[in-house]
């Protein structure tokens, strides 16, 4: 079996377009210089700020989300240290990531979705946060998270819906977003997948189309242009965020905080 996320993993998985896209966009460009990074300053009190603006949450309240996130990733690394999970910094505990942990939480309390789908578990630390959130809050959102077989380690799921793609996960991940939107109307979307500028643009995209999503949370969006062409496709102004020195994460809404 080849090693997981290849070129030859692509071809099997993506395809021959995408994977050429691959090639070009995220081998070839970078060589010449083409995709540096973005530069997203890391003003935690600017994100909470337009955080609040967003979600139409006072800033206390989006405050109040962030001090329950920081005593959530606390807990989350001990029980995944617990569970021998190899961690790496940034995953849980005080390194975690807090800022887009709290975004999450704000839009959740403020659009209420009737579901929450994410793709790229891992350990399933942002869906079992957002689990936990619902149920604290009340809110009567459904909990879904996306990913590959190869990445099923996933010790923190107290009860989301986990969905394992069968291979080929390009068309497997197309049929499940379309299931998705057949089941649920109001949805918010988060992206922590595969952060290669082509699968983040095809993602993006196939989100737009697929589940139509009332907001959509993405990670990682300094390392290329893939999140604010998705927004500009969608004629959406982006938002870009940054706590410190965490990854930069970007939010873009497609309605008014009451989800109109």
């Amino acid at each position: 079996m080849s090693e997981f996320g290849s070129f030859s993993w692509r071809m099997r998985n993506y395809g021959t377009l995408r994977s050429l896209k691959y090639l070009y966009w995220d081998v070839f460009l970078p060589s010449m210089g083409v995709m540096s990074d973005k530069h997203v300053p890391g003003d935690a009190e600017d994100a909470r700020r337009k955080i609040s603006t967003i979600s139409g949450l006072s800033r206390n309240s989006v405050v109040e989300i962030e001090d329950g996130v920081r005593d959530f990733l606390i807990v989350c690394q001990s029980q995944l240290e617990q569970s021998n999970s190899n961690l790496k910094l940034g995953v849980a505990g005080r390194n975690g990531p807090v800022g887009r942990l709290t975004c999450i939480g704000a839009i959740l309390k403020s659009y209420r979705p009737e579901a929450y789908v994410e793709t790229g578990t891992q350990y399933g630390v942002s869906a079992e946060f957002a689990y936990q959130f619902v149920a604290q809050e009340k809110i009567d959102t459904k909990v879904i998270s996306i990913d590959v077989k190869e990445s099923d380690v996933t010790p923190l799921n107290s009860g989301y819906r986990s969905l394992l793609l069968e291979s080929p996960y390009g068309p497997a991940l197309s049929h499940r977003l379309a299931e998705l939107r057949s089941e649920y109307s109001n949805i918010v979307f988060a992206h922590d997948s595969d952060h290669t500028f082509e699968h983040m643009h095809w993602e993006l995209r196939e989100v737009g189309r697929k589940l139509k999503p009332r907001a959509v949370i993405c990670d990682d969006v300094h390392q290329h242009k893939a999140f604010k062409n998705f927004c500009k496709s969608s004629r959406q102004e982006p938002t870009f965020l940054r706590f410190g020195n965490e990854p930069a994460f970007g939010l873009v809404s497609f309605c008014d905080p009451d989800g109109t």
